[in-house]
C-alpha cells in the first residue's frame, strides 16, 4: 500500500512563496486578526436584528434603539476590518509574488547555457508569470477567505444551536458531507489542473516561437499550417480546461445543494416552532440572517477548493525550475594579471556524446597579444570560446586565466575580465547608446561606436546614438547589429577581448577599417581572442590557432602557417582567389 506523502513533502510546491509571505509576520498576523474580528462583527449583526424584531413586538423602544445603534456600529467595524484585512493580506501576497519572481529570475540567469538552450521559451515564461500568479493563491487570498469561513460557518452553527438544536445538528451533518465531498474532489482537480497548465505552457511556447520567427512564417507562407497547429494546441487546452471545469462545477453544485438543504431544513423546522410558540419571529429572522452571512463564505469555499489544486500544480512546475542545477561555483579566486590565457591539453565532449568536440587543444597567450582561431564550420571554435568563458564546464586543470584555473574562479568574476562580441549578437529593445553602454555605465559610447565602424550608419539615422532599435535589434541590418555588439565590447574596457566571428556580416572594406581601428587603439594593451572564418581578419594576429575536426592543425604566425600548415595554406589560397574574383580584373593580383 502506498504511503501518503509527509506534510513537509506535500507543502514543498508552496514553501517558497509561503516563506516570502510570512517574512513580515506582523502584517500577516494583523490581517488574520482583522479577518477574525471582522467575521465576529458580521455574526453579531443577525443576532442584533433578531433581538430588535422581538423587542419591537413587545414594544421595548429602548431596546430597539440600542440594537439599531449596535447594528450600525457592527457594520462600520466589519467594513473597516474587512478593508484592513484585504489591504494587509492581499498586499503581502503581491509582495511575496514579486519576491518569488525575482528569485526565479536570479536562478534562471545562473543556469548553464546548455540548460537554457534545452528549455522552451514559452514554457519558461509561463512558469515565471502565470504559474507564480496562481501560486499566490495559497497566501493572502487563502488566509483572507479561509479564516473568514472558519469563523463564520462554525460560529453561525453555534448561534443556530441556541435557538434550535435539531436545525444546528442537521446543518452540521450537511456541511460535514459537503466537506468530505470537497476533500474527495480536491486531488482530482489538482491532477487535471496540472495537465491544463502544461497545455497552456505549450500554447505560450508556440506563440512566442512563431512571433520571433514571423519572417520565416511569412516567407514560406505557413499561415494555414500554423493556424492548424495553434488550433490543435488550443483544442487540447480546451479539453483539459473542460475537465477541470467539470470537477469545479461539482464543487459548486455540492456547496449550493448543501446550502439549499440547510435553508429548507431551517424553514421547515423554524416555521413549525414559531407556529407552535416554541420560538419567536426574531429567532427565525436571526436564523435566516445567519444563513445569509454564511452564504458568502460558503461560496468562497468553492473558490478556495477550485484554486488550491491549481496553485499546487503551478507550484510543482515552479519547483521543477528551481531543481534545474545552477552553474557550479568553485572557490573565489581572483586572478592577478592582465589577461594571460593558457589552454592545456583540453579535450571535451557533449554530455552523452561519443565523439569529442575538442581533442588535446593547447596554447599559451601572453597579455597584450592577439590570438586568431580559424577553422571550418564545426571545427570547435565557438565551443572553445564557451569553455574559456565557462558557458560550458571545462575539465579541471585545462584552462587558466593569469595562472588560475577558471573552475576556481566564480563565473561572475571570471566573465568580468572578458569583453565579448558574438557573431549573432543580442540587442535589447532600447537605444543604440544604451546597448553599447551595457558593459560600462561610464563608457565613451561615441568613440567605441566610431572604432566599431558605426559612424557612417549613425549619420544616416535621424536620432544617431539615441535611435531605438526593435526587439533583438530587428530594425538594424546584420552588419549593424554586429558592429553595435563590437562597440559594446570595446566600450567595456575589460582586459580580454573575445570576438566570435563578429565581422562576418560586413564587407571587406568595412572590415579593414575596423581592424585598423582595433590595432591602433584597443589591442596594444589588451589580450584578444578572435574567432573568424576570414583569414584576412586573422592575418595580422600575433598567433593563429588552426582547428580541424576539434584538433590543433597548426599554431603560429600567418607566414609560418602558410609555409607549414596545409589546411591553412589551402584555405588562404582559396579565399584570395575568391576575393580576386569578387573585386574584378582591377583587383586581381
Amino acid at each position: 500500500m502506498a504511503l501518503a506523502p509527509a506534510p513537509a513533502e506535500r507543502l514543498r510546491p508552496v514553501r517558497r512563496i509561503l516563506a516570502a509571505f510570512f517574512a513580515r509576520r506582523a502584517h500577516v498576523a494583523g490581517g488574520v486578526l482583522a479577518t477574525v474580528a471582522g467575521a465576529l462583527a458580521l455574526l453579531s449583526m443577525p443576532v442584533l436584528a433578531g433581538q430588535a424584531l422581538d423587542a419591537a413586538r413587545t414594544g421595548d423602544a429602548a431596546l430597539v434603539e440600542w440594537c439599531a445603534i449596535a447594528f450600525l456600529v457592527a457594520a462600520a467595524v466589519e467594513g473597516t476590518l474587512r478593508w484592513t484585512a484585504r489591504r494587509l493580506l492581499i498586499g503581502e501576497s503581491r509582495r511575496a509574488e514579486e519576491e518569488l519572481k525575482r528569485a526565479i529570475e536570479r536562478h534562471v540567469v545562473r543556469l548553464p547555457v546548455t540548460t537554457i538552450d534545452a528549455a522552451r521559451t514559452g514554457d519558461l515564461l509561463s512558469r515565471m508569470s502565470q504559474d507564480v500568479e496562481l501560486l499566490r493563491f495559497v497566501t493572502g487570498p487563502l488566509l483572507l477567505y479561509g479564516a473568514q469561513a472558519l469563523v463564520v460557518v462554525p460560529g453561525g452553527l453555534v448561534l443556530v444551536f441556541r435557538s434550535s438544536t435539531a436545525v444546528a445538528i442537521g446543518a452540521g451533518l450537511l456541511f460535514a458531507v459537503m466537506a468530505f465531498g470537497l476533500r474527495w474532489l480536491a486531488p482530482r482537480i489538482e491532477r487535471r489542473a496540472d495537465a491544463a497548465q502544461a497545455a497552456l505552457a505549450k500554447i505560450a511556447e508556440h506563440a512566442a516561437e512563431r512571433a520571433v520567427a514571423i519572417r520565416v512564417v511569412q516567407a514560406f507562407h505557413r499561415f494555414a499550417a500554423e493556424d492548424r497547429a495553434m488550433k490543435a494546441r488550443a483544442a487540447d487546452l480546451a479539453e483539459r480546461g473542460y475537465a477541470v471545469a467539470k470537477l469545479q462545477s461539482l464543487v459548486d453544485l455540492l456547496i449550493h445543494v448543501s446550502v439549499e438543504l440547510v435553508v429548507l431544513l431551517g424553514l421547515a423546522v423554524g416555521a413549525v416552532e414559531v407556529a407552535h410558540g416554541r420560538s419567536t419571529p426574531g429567532a427565525l429572522l436571526e436564523y435566516w440572517a445567519l444563513l445569509g452571512v454564511q452564504l458568502g463564505p460558503l461560496m468562497t469555499l468553492g473558490f478556495v477548493f477550485g484554486g488550491l489544486p491549481r496553485a499546487f500544480a503551478a507550484g510543482r512546475r515552479v519547483e521543477e525550475m528551481f531543481d534545474w542545477p545552477a552553474e557550479t561555483i568553485r572557490g573565489s579566486v581572483l586572478p592577478q594579471g592582465h589577461g594571460r590565457l593558457s589552454v592545456r591539453d583540453l579535450s571535451w565532449s557533449h554530455a552523452g556524446g561519443s565523439t569529442p568536440v575538442l581533442t588535446r587543444v593547447s596554447f599559451e597567450l601572453e597579455p597584450g597579444t592577439t590570438l586568431a582561431i580559424v577553422g571550418a564550420v564545426g571545427s570547435g571554435k565557438s565551443t572553445l570560446l564557451d569553455l574559456i568563458l565557462r558557458l560550458r564546464e571545462p575539465p579541471p586543470g585545462t584552462i587558466f586565466l593569469d595562472g588560475a584555473d577558471v573552475l576556481g574562479i566564480a563565473p561572475k568574476a571570471l566573465r568580468a575580465r572578458f569583453a565579448v562580441a558574438l557573431q549573432d549578437p543580442f540587442l535589447f529593445s532600447d537605444s543604440i547608446a544604451a546597448n553599447v553602454r551595457l558593459g560600462a555605465d561610464d563608457a565613451d559610447v561615441a568613440a567605441a561606436s566610431a572604432d566599431a565602424g558605426l559612424a557612417p550608419d549613425l549619420l544616416a539615422m535621424p536620432d544617431g546614438l539615441a535611435t531605438v532599435v526593435g526587439e533583438r535589434g530587428v530594425t538594424l541590418s546584420g552588419g549593424q547589429r554586429q558592429r553595435v555588439a563590437l562597440a559594446r565590447a570595446l566600450a567595456s574596457g575589460r582586459p580580454v577581448l573575445v570576438l566570435d566571428d563578429t565581422m562576418s556580416a560586413v564587407d571587406h572594406a568595412t572590415e579593414s577599417r575596423i581592424l585598423a581601428n582595433l590595432r591602433a587603439r584597443h589591442l596594444a594593451d589588451r589580450t584578444a581572442v578572435v574567432v573568424t572564418h576570414r583569414l584576412s581578419a586573422a592575418r595580422d594576429a600575433d598567433r593563429i590557432l588552426v582547428l580541424d575536426g576539434g584538433r590543433v592543425a597548426g599554431f603560429g604566425t600567418h607566414a609560418e602557417l602558410v609555409a607549414s600548415c596545409p589546411t591553412y595554406a589551402t584555405t588562404w589560397r582559396r579565399q584570395r582567389e575568391h576575393d580576386a574574383l569578387e573585386s574584378g580584373p582591377e583587383g586581381a593580383p
